[in-house]
C-alpha cells in the first residue's frame, strides 16, 4: 500500500486541446536530461526535478473505440499523474475538463 496523493494539485482545462498540451508540456519537462546543458539550466531555474511514475488516463479508449472501464460510479473522466519530485516524494496532479469538473465539482473527486 502506498499513499499517492499526500500532495495533490488539480488543473482544470477549458477543452481537450489545452489538456493535451498541458500533458505534453509536463511530459517534456519530466524527460529533460540532466546531461543536456539547456535542460539542466531549466531544471535549476525551476528548482525541481520531476519524473512521471504513473499515468491513469480515464479518457482512454480500446481499439474498438469503447471507453476503458471506469472505476468511478459516476463515469467521470480525468487524467491522474503521479510524479516523483527531486527523487523523494510522490505527488499527484489531476487534469480535468472544465465541462465535466463544473458538473461534478470537488465533492465527487
Amino acid at each position: 500500500l502506498q499513499v499517492k496523493d499526500i500532495l495533490r494539485a488539480q488543473v482544470v482545462f477549458p477543452s481537450e486541446g489545452p489538456l493535451v498540451c498541458g500533458f505534453a508540456f509536463l511530459n517534456r519537462y519530466c524527460t529533460l536530461s540532466s546531461s543536456d546543458n539547456n535542460a539542466s539550466r531549466i531544471i535549476n531555474e525551476v528548482g525541481l526535478k520531476a519524473e512521471i511514475v504513473r499515468i491513469k488516463n480515464l479518457f482512454a479508449v480500446t481499439s474498438t473505440g469503447q471507453h476503458c472501464k471506469n472505476q468511478l460510479p459516476t463515469g467521470y473522466r480525468h487524467i491522474l499523474l503521479n510524479l516523483r519530485i527531486n527523487d523523494t516524494m510522490v505527488v499527484e496532479i489531476q487534469f480535468h475538463l472544465a465541462a465535466l469538473y463544473n458538473i461534478m465539482g470537488k465533492k465527487w473527486l
